[in-house]
């Protein structure tokens, strides 16, 4: 891919890659938008990080390592 833009692109051009693409980005949208929804409200930007955070540790200690990944 590198080589790709490197080819293609203009001298003094920029070029941005994103690995957000579906659908491994979507796990990461559906994330954002449930720390969203729980801080919802919350102005201070540091009790929105620290509210995000906990909600985020939270998810990661309800996780269970039994539980199969899809296929």
């Amino acid at each position: 891919m590198i080589a790709s833009i490197r080819r293609h692109l203009a001298p003094n051009g920029v070029a941005f890659v994103s690995y957000n693409a579906l659908p491994g980005g979507r796990l990461r949208q559906i994330v954002r938008e449930m720390l969203l929804f729980q801080v919802r409200g919350i102005e201070d930007a540091t009790e929105r990080f620290d509210a995000a955070r906990e909600q985020a540790q939270s998810l990661l200690d309800a996780y269970s390592d039994d539980v199969p990944a899809s296929t």
